[in-house]
This record gives C-alpha cells, structure tokens and sequence, in this order.
C-alpha cells in the first residue's frame, strides 16, 4: 500500500531554505523572460537586417541600424547567463542543505535502530539507502522547481 506523503516534514525541511528558494524563484522567472524575450529580439535584428537589403543605405546607416539591436541582443544573452547562473546556484545551494539535514536525520534515526535490525541488513545496503534515495529526492526537487517555473513563465509572456 502507498503511504501518504508527509507536507509537514517536507515543510519542516523546506522552511529554512525558503529565502534561498524565493531568490531562485525570482532568478528562474528572469531567465524564463529572457527566453522569450530573446528571440524577439533576434526577430527586430532580422527585420533590421532585411531592410538593409532592400534599401539603399550608406555604410555609416548600415552600422547605425544595427549597432542598437545587435547591442541589445548582447545584452540580453549576458543578462540571461548571469541570471541562469543565479537561480542553478541558488537552487543547488537550497537542495544540498535540505539534502544535508535529510541525511542527519536518518542517521540519527539509524542510530537508534535495534541491533536485530543490523543483523538482518548489510550495512553497505543501508548506506546505499540513505544516499541514493536523499540524492533522488535533492534532483527531482532541483529538476521540479527550475523546469515547473521555466515552462509557467514562458506559456504566460508568450500570451501575452
């Protein structure tokens, strides 16, 4: 049978690192902005670039037309890999710490196991279960946060 998950110990771990998971929240909805924002962007270099073609400009226009969009697409590729660089460190930083305190725990729980207990399990069992399944949990919380607000963010400004 299926146990059902436990908000209030997702919450106890959670809590503290709830700062750190704001600033990532708010680095992720800049990057996704950015994604859209971008290849609009691109999109006004093009049509800069395809009017040129069909005008006849000087060299001194040529340059004038497409420094500001060529600049701006710059920058929006420099802001966009500050910004994705923030929000994966800040998320990794939240994972490892809940991750730490998740592991302190069930040691401490593991500790005060009966001997029965280690008797029946091999340690290098119970060692493997206690890394992998916390480093499972640590990935798709990364993977669920970072992908969850990336996709909302770019349905919504591509909406718009």
């Amino acid at each position: 049978s299926s146990e059902k998950f436990d908000w209030k110990l997702f919450w106890h771990y959670l809590r503290p690192q709830i700062w750190v998971i704001a600033c990532a929240t708010a680095t992720a909805l800049v990057v996704a902005y950015l994604n859209v924002a971008i290849p609009l962007e691109l999109g006004n270099l093009i049509n800069v670039i395809s009017s040129l073609f069909t005008s006849s400009s000087s060299s001194i226009d040529f340059k004038e037309m497409l420094s500001k969009p060529t600049f701006r697409l710059l920058q929006l590729y420099i802001y966009q890999s500050i910004a994705t660089f923030e929000y994966i460190t800040l998320l990794s930083i939240a994972g490892e710490r809940m991750a730490a305190a998740i592991r302190r725990d069930l040691f401490q729980n593991v500790l005060k196991l009966d001997m029965e207990f280690f008797d029946r399990t091999k340690t290098g069992e119970i060692m493997d279960r206690l890394t992998s399944d916390v480093q499972e949990f640590k990935s798709s919380f990364k993977l669920l946060i970072s992908q969850g607000l990336r996709a909302s963010t770019q349905v919504r400004k591509s909406i718009q």
